[in-house]
């Protein structure tokens, strides 16, 4: 038998015995790696702040997330690169929302307790002015179509103005909501607005912008009390407002705001993305 011969007979025979062994006799494959929906990635200490966090908004160009301190009555500016505090803006008044506009370079906050939305510089946080809105403002919107500032205020007789963030003062009508606005959108390419006014029962508000007309849709399915959901609109040819079956950008406690996306790989580029499976948790001191 030659050499080149024996060689042949000796795959042909290590191919038979593969082919006759079973499945469980072969190596095991690798098995699809778990994604979780949600993995923290970073966590980031707010010292020095006691009370429960609320809203966020980012300032995308120079990286930072700026989150408002409702029951420290401050603002802190977080470098999510850095993974710290860099500012604190002190002396607010149960600051609800922070809108921070990079059109202008402006931050707003505002603040229930004494009615006021107050207007700062987006890089120093220089203070330069208030705007009083009465009672309880509390989620603001920014409209590039427009360059408004659309504010939810108020309670039984709440609404939704506007602020023109080249001058600072309130401008146009008061869109009523028959309730406090809690969350809500502005079409960006359209003509309403989408709010959840959980004192108006469970329903979402579709207002019409140029006529003033005011369309109730009930939430379906949704708990008595909706006034924790967030509503954001969807990208279908027509936007529908969605409530709790919308991804939430944030899931508010006392001591932690969950913020999907990785601020520190993601933030210099998009901003936060509520696609992400990647979170950073911003904690307190509070208990």
């Amino acid at each position: 038998m030659t050499n080149a011969f024996g060689r042949k007979l000796f795959v042909l025979a290590a191919l038979g015995v593969l082919a006759s062994l079973g499945a469980s006799d072969l190596p095991a494959q690798s098995q699809p790696r778990t994604i979780l929906p949600l993995q923290l990635e970073e966590q980031i200490p707010v010292p020095g702040v006691a009370g429960r966090l609320d809203h966020f908004t980012a300032d995308v160009k120079r990286k930072r997330l700026i989150v408002s301190a409702l029951g420290n009555n401050t603002v802190e500016v977080i470098d999510t690169f850095a993974g710290g505090v860099t500012y604190s803006i002190k002396g607010l008044a149960q600051p609800q929302e922070p809108l921070y506009v990079p059109d202008i370079d402006k931050l707003y906050v505002a603040n229930a307790e004494d009615g006021k939305v107050r207007v700062y510089d987006g890089a120093s946080y220089t203070f330069r002015k208030t705007i009083d809105f009465g009672t309880d403002p509390d989620n603001m919107r920014y409209d590039a179509a427009s360059k408004t500032v659309f504010v939810g205020f108020g309670e039984e007789d709440g609404g939704i103005a506007m602020i023109s963030p080249t001058t600072d003062e309130r401008v146009g009508e008061v869109y009523k909501t028959g309730g406090h606005p809690e969350s809500f959108q502005v079409e960006a390419s359209g003509k309403h607005i989408y709010a959840n006014v959980p004192d108006a029962g469970n329903v979402v508000e579709s207002i019409d912008r140029k006529m003033g007309a005011v369309t109730k849709w009930p939430l379906k399915g949704c708990s008595p009390s909706p006034g924790s959901c967030r509503c954001s609109l969807c990208s279908t040819p027509r936007p529908v407002p969605r409530s709790r079956a919308c991804p939430r950008p944030a899931s508010v406690t006392r001591s932690s705001l969950m913020l999907p996306a990785s601020a520190s790989t993601r933030l210099a580029a998009k901003g936060p993305s509520v696609c992400s499976s990647r979170m950073i948790r911003i904690t307190t001191n509070s208990l």
